[in-house]
């Protein structure tokens, strides 16, 4: 109950009370004229007309207050619960946003790595000029180089993607399904580019490490992983507790199901 409502209040109360004294003592001075001096003191203040407005209106009074307050602490609470739903809608939504960041980060470099690769391997194909080639190559060399040299802040990214401190499981798919694959895909393309240096035919080292094999299981396992990590993602965000467990047993069948080289040792 504020004070402001309170001193109207009680400067309301005053005036009835002073209407009342005044009213009180000309009854009571018309009762003294007509001799009339019967009843209690209480018995005739009851009696008086004014006495009933005067409980009425201090009922009033106290009862509006009182739900006033009522109300506004309770429109005060629901304001100050929407303003803490909508914080928090807020943070879910940043962080959410920093992980899928992460994965859009990490999917970047695979399949530029991957893009690169196959521009470098089509120009061996169709026997370009030797200036197309160095060209492809050193692109392809800039992503490899990338690679390295952010291989630690890669797998941190991948942590950032799952909300994870320490070492997740989708490092170890990296480091265990997909450097496996990329790795003699790297070497085939390098030995078919010297071969192409040397006016060789580069299509002996494509046909000794199965260059087409090679490329299609590092697309399907470069999917499988930037995949299961944006469903893992989302389904923390808004699946309950079943769906994250089925979003689990779903990605750890498809990752090493995705990161196979068929024929190739």
């Amino acid at each position: 109950m504020t004070s402001e409502h309170t001193n109207s209040v009680d400067e309301s109360l005053a005036k009835l009370r002073a209407v009342i004294r005044e009213e009180l003592a000309s009854e009571s001075a018309q009762r003294l004229a007509r001799g009339d001096q019967g009843g209690s003191k209480f018995a005739r203040i009851s009696r008086h007309p004014l006495v009933a407005i005067f409980v009425s209106f201090a009922l009033t009074a106290v009862i509006g207050s009182a739900l006033s307050y009522y109300y506004s602490t309770r429109q005060a609470e629901r304001e100050r619960d929407a303003i803490q739903r909508a914080a928090t809608r807020e943070s879910r939504a940043v962080q959410l946003e920093k992980r899928l960041e992460a994965i859009r980060g990490f999917s970047k470099l695979v399949y530029g790595r991957h893009t690169r690769g196959t521009m470098l391997e089509a120009a061996l194909h169709r026997r370009a000029n030797v200036d197309e080639l160095k060209d492809r190559k050193r692109l392809y060399d800039e992503s490899f180089l990338a690679w390295g040299e952010n291989l630690q802040a890669n797998m941190l990214m991948i942590r950032q993607a799952m909300g994870s401190v320490r070492f997740s499981s989708f490092e170890g798919y990296v480091q265990n399904s997909y450097i496996p694959i990329v790795r003699p895909y790297d070497s085939c393309v390098t030995r078919a580019y010297d071969l192409a240096l040397r006016e060789e035919n580069p299509e002996v080292a494509f046909t000794n490490c199965k260059i087409r094999v090679l490329r299609k299981a590092l697309l399907d396992c470069s999917y499988a992983i930037t995949s299961g990590l944006y469903i893992l993602v989302m389904s923390e965000e808004t699946g309950d507790d079943q769906e994250q467990e089925a979003a689990h047993v779903l990605v750890e069948r498809s990752i090493p199901k995705g990161c196979t080289v068929p024929g190739v040792k």
